[in-house]
């Protein structure tokens, strides 16, 4: 069983942007458990929708918290230009 917690941030014409926190951490499981309710990723030809807008998954872990041999660590990663870019088109286009 793998489970993942989102929340909506915006939403757009054909899309939204989400957080998702994932609790178990199992391969592709942000891209599979979106795909299983029919709202596949921007950019993910897997799982998704392939787009012209984006040339990979429009997916981003800007923020990353594990511990590992009692010892906590946690990364914070700016959100690259891509995606920036994509989210800048995407609110174009919602006007």
């Amino acid at each position: 069983p793998a489970l993942t917690h989102y929340k909506t941030l915006a939403q757009y014409a054909d899309s939204a942007l989400l957080a998702a926190t994932i609790v178990t951490g199992r391969t592709h499981q942000i891209r599979v458990h979106f795909a299983s309710q029919g709202h596949g990723l921007l950019g993910d030809a897997t799982y998704g929708v392939a787009s012209p807008l984006i040339k990979r998954q429009a997916l981003h872990a800007w923020k990353m918290s594990f511990e590992y041999k009692e010892k906590q660590y946690s990364y914070i990663c700016p959100v690259p230009a891509d995606i920036r870019e994509l989210l800048r088109q995407l609110s174009a286009s919602k006007r």
